[in-house]
């Protein structure tokens, strides 16, 4: 049956995309009580939605989201909330992901990437976390160096580890010109206790700089039970400036006597 023209602009206002027109503010409440996967998926719905889950103010890395990754694997959970995290270009104001780890008290292995750390240290001091880890005995932390939150987050989480035996550390990025960052990892309050079961800790693409120096520096003083220090520089030189930092490493005084610094220069 044709329709006369009346009846055109009725069947036309019915397919007025009315959601599309809500306020950026609604629009954004509506995505967040959404999975992350589901947000995400509007992308696909036109392209006046293709970016806006990427600008979302709170992401929600919920439990259930997480528990999903999580039981696939260790590595696929990083790399798919890596992804999310490296496609959200929105200023991100609220996240789950500590109440996530205030959750998972039963937690053994935990990965952090250098993104991660920003994300949950949102570039302050923490005074303390709101939860501990007490069956983690296996930490991996990519950590930017040059970044005070990150630096103060990585060894809040690693106070909250009281099982700790293994830390693996993965310098994303470093800096010598922050001194606010110096003189925080120069001061004895920013590991203000022993880490009594810490035992062996590895820290790779090693540059050098003053602030990983006391960082490792912080580390032999607090390690009693501490068995080797490993270091694999990004780089080898041989130069006079790497054999003054292997120098300056040997000299850290430890606290426990049977710590071994092993010194790793990579080959190309």
């Amino acid at each position: 049956m044709a329709l006369n023209d009346s009846e055109r602009v009725d069947v036309e206002k019915d397919r007025e995309d009315r959601i599309s027109a809500l306020p950026k503010n609604v629009i954004d409440g509506i995505l967040e009580l959404l999975p992350v996967e589901d947000a995400a998926r509007t992308s696909i719905l036109s392209k006046n939605w293709r970016y806006i889950w990427v600008m979302l103010p709170n992401l929600v890395l919920n439990k259930l989201f997480c528990n999903k990754l999580a039981a696939r694997s260790q590595y696929v959970f990083k790399d798919n909330v890596d992804k999310i995290l490296l496609q959200h270009s929105g200023d991100i104001v609220k996240s789950k992901l500590q109440k996530l780890l205030l959750s998972l008290p039963i937690l053994e292995v935990l990965i952090l990437s250098s993104s991660f750390l920003e994300l949950l240290s949102a570039g302050t001091v923490p005074q303390g976390l709101p939860f501990t880890l007490n069956c983690l005995w296996h930490l991996k932390l990519g950590i930017n160096f040059g970044q005070m939150g990150q630096i103060s987050y990585a060894l809040e989480l690693i106070k909250s580890s009281h099982k700790l035996s293994e830390l693996e550390i993965w310098v994303n990025a470093t800096s010598d010109i922050v001194e606010a960052i110096s003189e925080y990892l120069d001061t004895p309050g920013c590991l203000d206790q022993p880490l009594n079961k810490l035992k062996y800790v590895v820290i790779r693409f090693f540059k050098g700089s003053k602030t990983e120096l006391l960082f490792v520096k912080l580390l032999f003083a607090r390690c009693p039970s501490l068995i080797s220090m490993s270091i694999k520089q990004v780089k080898a030189s041989g130069s006079k400036g790497e054999r003054n930092i292997v120098i300056e490493l040997a000299r850290y005084p430890r606290a426990s006597p049977k710590a071994e610094l092993l010194y790793v220069p990579r080959s190309d």
